[in-house]
């Protein structure tokens, strides 16, 4: 079955198939059972044709990409068909008996590029040695010169700034948007057919994630390569995609064009995941207040600028606001806070002066760019980075100033939930173990007040106690996250630190995680600090926003009012940049901002 849009939308030009997936099945064995990883799929991609392959984590996504590519792993039976366009544009079965095309195949027909750019590149070469690999094996016998012209060309092709520069480079002195561009680069050394991109922009920010998306786009267009896109992003879908395929537990149950699968879905399935997706409603919304007008270049009390910035203009008097102290009654509260990363005169200054305070009981959004501080004010405020100046209080007593037992103690109110939910929890403990080491080694409890402690935190992130003993690979992400969220919690913290505790989630698993946090919130009364790029999730979550830049808070109100009628422009980036799960809705955004 195919999933072409109609021909209005494509040229007769772009008609032949590169890709053609037929009764696809991925078996492996346990021991108490055969598991389908992917049952009967069939769909095509056709050349310049961006076809997303959309579900839950567990539905099968990734596993058929890594079919295509035979990199499946070596105890999955593979049955079915998948033809991928050879050498003599006929389709080729990598599948069938004898040798197996896919040497010559992968990486010059078909080229993939994965979800973290970081860990795909390796960090001891040179962005040009690595990319000259690439060059040499698409072309042997090219010259030294040509491959560097070629790599300068394909680093120009994906608007990477300063190119001659980026290849002396090595990936720790790029940002991730820079380093997911150099991964295009090299995918697309070989002029593919075909491109797989497995989550290509789960871990950027919003306005990096346009970047690559446009990035994306246009080489589609000007190559004719086509994309199989593998997300869970439904904005990303609505931004890029021309086809949608929806999976579940390995089943295709819906395809089509993006604008009917994503605009009238016919099953249930698909009305879920889109009903599950966080959604920042531009326009004027009922039931909301609307900002008040602001003559333009007038002063706006909740917003100000410069190294030593803070915020006011909201409910919690004196909040954010820069000066000597900070607010003793506060959750949290930091005053001029400066961190610096290296020394001497490769010092740079990745904090610039912020001031926030977080009160009991609120849920503050912390966003910007990658790159902007957000997660270091985090590390900075649990003592994983030095601070140069300033001063960070939790429950009025600073952390900064405090000796090493006191700094201790005051650790314990502070709870932390990281980003990935599976590398932050200890793959040899179970569920039990990782919730219950704090409460053993710090609050000395056993027995009957152990067990009952676990009980109650496990239930309150929708556990039971028949999960106790199942270590983290027998956990879904969600279920992992779940458990990372009990455990910050064991020790009831007045501060939690969420760093982009949804961003490695799909749409469905992300909802049933912030249903959770929002309840455990209002009935513990812990303050947060909620870092994340994802504006639609702040907009849903968070009482107030502040924004960061290049180190430095440029604006910090409600929420509804800074992400609804923002005073910065680049607060108005931000948001222009963040996706929307409706097609012709993200093209005509996308249409005014390239005007702009």
């Amino acid at each position: 079955m195919s999933t072409r849009p109609d021909a209005s939308e494509h040229g007769d030009e772009d008609s032949a198939a590169v890709l053609e997936i037929a009764d696809l099945r991925v078996r492996f064995e346990t021991d108490e059972d055969e598991v389908l990883a992917v049952d009967g799929a069939s769909f095509e991609v056709h050349q310049a044709e961006v076809v997303a392959v959309v579900g839950e984590s567990g539905s099968g996504k990734s596993m058929t990409a890594m079919s295509i590519l035979g990199i499946a792993p070596e105890d999955a039976r593979i049955t079915g068909s998948i033809r991928v366009r050879g050498a003599d544009d006929r389709l080729v079965e990598v599948l069938g008996d004898g040798p197996s095309p896919l040497p010559e195949l992968r990486g010059r027909r078909v080229s993939m590029i994965f979800q973290d750019p970081t860990a795909s590149l390796d960090p001891v070469f040179s962005i040009g040695f690595q990319l000259a690999e690439v060059v040499r094996r698409a072309a042997p016998g090219t010259s030294r010169r040509e491959v560097r012209e070629r790599s300068l060309e394909l680093l120009r092709e994906v608007d990477i700034p300063d190119p001659e520069g980026a290849l002396r480079r090595y990936p720790h002195q790029l940002s991730g948007g820079q380093c997911q561009r150099v991964m295009i680069a090299m995918a697309l050394a070989s002029r593919p057919d075909l491109l797989i991109a497995d989550e290509p922009t789960t871990a950027l920010d919003v306005t990096v994630q346009a970047e690559v998306l446009d990035v994306l786009r246009r080489l589609r267009e000007s190559t004719g390569t086509a994309v199989l896109l593998i997300t869970h992003d439904m904005g990303v879908v609505a931004d890029l995609a021309d086809a949608v395929v929806v999976l579940k537990d390995g089943k295709v149950v819906e395809q089509g064009p993006v604008r009917q699968v994503l605009g009238s879905p016919r099953e249930e399935y698909t009305r879920t995941l889109l009903e599950a997706v966080p959604r920042l409603e531009i326009d004027e919304r009922p039931g909301r207040e609307p900002a008040p007008h602001r003559e333009p270049g007038g002063e706006d009390p909740g917003t100000t600028e410069g190294p030593s910035q803070g915020a006011t203009g909201d409910s919690h008097e004196g909040a954010g606001r820069a000066g000597s102290a900070g607010d003793p009654d506060a959750a949290l509260s930091i005053r001029d806070l400066c961190v610096d990363y290296g020394r001497g005169a490769r010092r740079s200054r990745a904090v610039d002066g912020v001031g926030l305070d977080v009160a009991p009981g609120e849920i503050l959004g912390l966003v910007g760019e990658s790159g902007s501080g957000k997660t270091t004010i985090g590390r900075a405020i649990v003592g994983l980075v030095p601070v140069a100046q300033g001063s960070i209080l939790v429950e009025g007593r600073d952390v900064v100033t405090a000796g090493r037992v006191e700094r201790r103690a005051m650790r314990r109110r502070v709870g932390v939930v990281f980003q990935s939910p599976r590398s932050s929890l200890n793959p040899r403990y179970t569920v039990e173990r990782t919730v219950t080491e704090p409460l053993v080694k710090i609050l000395g409890l056993s027995g009957e007040q152990l067990e009952e402690r676990t009980s109650r935190l496990l239930a309150g992130v929708g556990l039971d106690d028949s999960w106790r003993h199942r270590r983290p690979h027998q956990l879904s992400g969600g279920q992992c996250q779940r458990v990372a969220i009990a455990r910050a919690l064991a020790l009831d913290p007045a501060l939690l630190i969420a760093d982009e505790p949804t961003s490695a989630l799909d749409v469905s698993v992300q909802a049933q995680v912030l249903d959770v946090f929002r309840e455990l919130q209002e009935s513990l009364g812990f303050g947060c600090l909620f870092i994340t790029h994802d504006l639609a999730v702040v907009d849903q979550l968070c009482g107030r926003v502040a924004v960061m830049r290049s180190g430095a808070l440029v604006e910090t109100d409600d929420s509804a009012r800074v992400l609804h009628d923002p005073t910065q422009e680049y607060t108005r980036r931000l948001i222009a940049a963040a996706p929307v799960a409706d097609p012709d809705l993200q093209a005509d955004r996308r249409a005014r901002r390239s005007a702009a």
